[in-house]
């Protein structure tokens, strides 16, 4: 994260959840019906991924809710992104504003049809920057964020609109698309607005690994509604409680997914997608 900024043209501030734009009609999108009074999960694939990408494992995550996946409407070499950057980790600023406020729109007009009174993000790469840079401008949107190897290279407004928002990072420790130390900064910048952060590092890169647990503890719905009863379980004792390492628990599962839910598992079939920048690394770029 580089010094303070904000996304040109995107609204700030506790009130920035009431937005205007082309609703559900922006986007291409997939979408599962849930259970009355469910929660609303929507997913945002990884540059070359599409609307399918995660739907099907949103659904695993949180049974019974409402899915929501849009399709990214930049194009790059033919893979799909949000919005456009200008070289690998530098972004358009004006398009990620552009990006930010249809998003924007089409999130709220997801909640709205759905009546659903919480909603979860989860993002993938270019999918979690999108996700994270729309809850930087509009806080009231997305209750709950899951982003898997973000890359924020830019320190955001302050946002006291995330306040109780619950965040899962995770990345990895030799990601050379997402460098360890903009995670670092991301976390504790989060932290500062008030959000309830949990970091989960896996040893390896940009791609998903197994350990990876793409729900947050809030995903076990107070009450039900689609999530489980009750609430999540406490942090192993003596651990950190948001950071957790890639060490098994005798029982096939990062120690972290205690904290975090289940279905870790399940991201073996979601498979990272490449695109062709033409840079050094390989894996999804930025």
């Amino acid at each position: 994260m580089t010094e303070a900024g904000s996304v040109a043209g995107a609204a700030t501030g506790a009130g920035a959840e009431d937005v205007s734009g082309t609703g559900l009609a922006g986007y291409p999108h997939a979408r599962t019906e849930g259970a009355p009074g469910a929660p609303l999960v929507l997913t945002f694939h990884g540059t070359g991924g599409d609307e399918r990408q995660f739907h099907g494992l949103a659904g695993e995550l949180v049974p019974g809710a409402h899915v929501i996946s849009p399709r990214g409407d930049v194009s790059e070499g033919g893979h799909a992104r949000y919005f456009r950057r200008r070289a690998e980790g530098v972004y358009d600023m004006d398009d990620l504003a552009r990006a930010v406020g249809k998003m924007a729109g089409f999130v709220a007009a997801a909640r709205a049809e759905t009546g659903a009174a919480r909603v979860i993000g989860l993002g993938y790469s270019n999918g979690a920057n999108i996700l994270a840079a729309m809850a930087f401008a509009h806080p009231g949107l997305v209750d709950d964020l899951a982003l898997m190897h973000p890359l924020i290279p830019w320190t955001p407004e302050p946002q006291p609109g995330l306040a109780g928002r619950r965040v899962l990072i995770t990345a990895g420790r030799r990601d050379p698309i997402s460098p360890a130390a903009q995670t670092e900064a991301l976390a504790p910048w989060l932290e500062r607005q008030g959000a309830e952060v949990a970091l989960h590092w896996h040893q390896g890169g940009h791609e998903i690994d197994r350990s990876e647990s793409p729900a947050l503890p809030a995903c076990r719905a107070p009450g039900g509604g689609g999530g489980g009863g009750g609430a999540p379980p406490s942090p192993v004792p003596g651990d950190s409680p948001r950071e957790y390492l890639d060490q098994d628990d005798g029982r096939g599962r990062a120690r972290g997914a205690r904290l975090l839910t289940s279905q870790t598992g399940a991201l073996r079939d979601a498979p990272e997608r490449e695109s062709r920048w033409p840079t050094r690394a390989r894996g999804e770029r930025r």
